[in-house]
């Protein structure tokens, strides 16, 4: 009996939520039909409907507004609003914006760090060649999860892909770490990748971390840098 009268009072408050917005629905609407060439216009401007749909509009926004309660019947439907188009055309909008930032901010610093400079600034500052590289790395990653976060799945379509760079990455850390454990006696870190013939864990360049050639551009004589880069 509870349960039957529970239900009956759910009835009516929907029934009486879906007549409020059909009355709202339709007061959208008499704006329309009053303002029906500007809508009309911008429709045509953004082609977000077909031609027989354009064709459907005009002939409902021709209703004259007294006949619209007669002739019509408004049912709302919602939806969530990161659905709709206006919010999707301002994220569309949103992630233009930023990627032509880092589009813009990453040009020049790609350039000093794959071009000749570049190389120069592995021999010369290995620490901020190390510094700029980890900056151009992240603001690549973090424009991928940027991508996704606006549903872009694949956002590998859109940004410079950064494994080779992010290898590489990983083998200066290795080498600063081991020059670390060398300093207070400790055994080295395995190196990413071994050289052709050596054991796996021996590390390629100097170990004990001393000499001018110690840092990221000693692997440069084995050529293991360069061969990344």
């Amino acid at each position: 009996m509870r349960m039957s009268k529970g239900q009956g009072l759910f009835s009516s408050i929907a029934k009486g939520l879906n007549e409020f917005w059909a009355e709202a629905g339709m007061m959208i609407f008499f704006q329309l039909v009053e303002h029906k060439e500007e809508v009309l216009a911008k429709e045509n401007k953004i082609k977000r409907l077909s031609e027989e749909e354009l064709q459907t509009l005009e002939e409902l926004l021709n209703l004259e507004i007294s006949d619209v309660p007669t002739k019509l019947a408004f049912v709302i439907r919602t939806s969530d609003v990161d659905q709709t188009f206006e919010m999707q055309r301002q994220n569309l909008l949103a992630l233009t914006q930023i990627y032509t930032q880092y589009a813009t901010q990453t040009v020049d610093l790609s350039m000093m760090l794959f071009g000749p400079e570049g190389e120069q600034m592995k021999q010369m500052a290995p620490d901020a060649y190390a510094h700029n590289l980890s900056i151009y790395v992240g603001a690549t990653k973090m424009l991928q999860e940027v991508f996704k976060f606006f549903g872009k799945e694949d956002p590998q379509q859109y940004v410079p892909a950064i494994k080779k760079q992010e290898f590489l990455l990983d083998m200066i850390d290795t080498m600063n770490e081991n020059m670390v454990r060398s300093a207070k006696g400790l055994a080295p870190k395995e190196s990413p990748v071994p050289q052709q013939g050596q054991p796996q864990g021996q590390m390629t360049g100097p170990q004990d971390g001393t000499g001018p050639g110690a840092g990221p551009d000693s692997l440069d004589d084995g050529g293991t840098i360069q061969g990344v880069m």
